[in-house]
């Protein structure tokens, strides 16, 4: 029974993670990371050389999730979607 997943494309050598899903009963067992590593090396592999996530500057968890994972806050933009402020966070390949 697959226990997560994560969402992620490339365009132009970035490589764009749309999302990482645990199931819940899984979670905080470092899945998510082992997931996000996983894929960074794809991303890598692939050319890629930057990768970055948007994250809503409201979910707390998630932005600390990427910063423990070695991303950095690379922009922000307040009402940006929904008129919600997102994040977006970055980390180099």
């Amino acid at each position: 029974m697959p226990v997560g997943y994560i969402d992620f494309y490339t365009f132009g050598g970035i490589g764009n993670i749309l999302g990482i899903y645990v199931d819940e009963k899984r979670r905080l067992t470092n899945i998510g990371s082992e997931l996000l590593k996983h894929a960074l090396k794809i991303l890598k592999n692939l050319g890629c050389h930057r990768a970055k996530a948007i994250v809503y500057s409201y979910n707390k968890l998630s932005l600390e999730f990427f910063k423990a994972n070695l991303f950095t806050e690379a922009a922000k933009f307040p009402d940006d979607e929904f008129h919600r402020d997102v994040v977006i966070m970055a980390t180099p390949l």
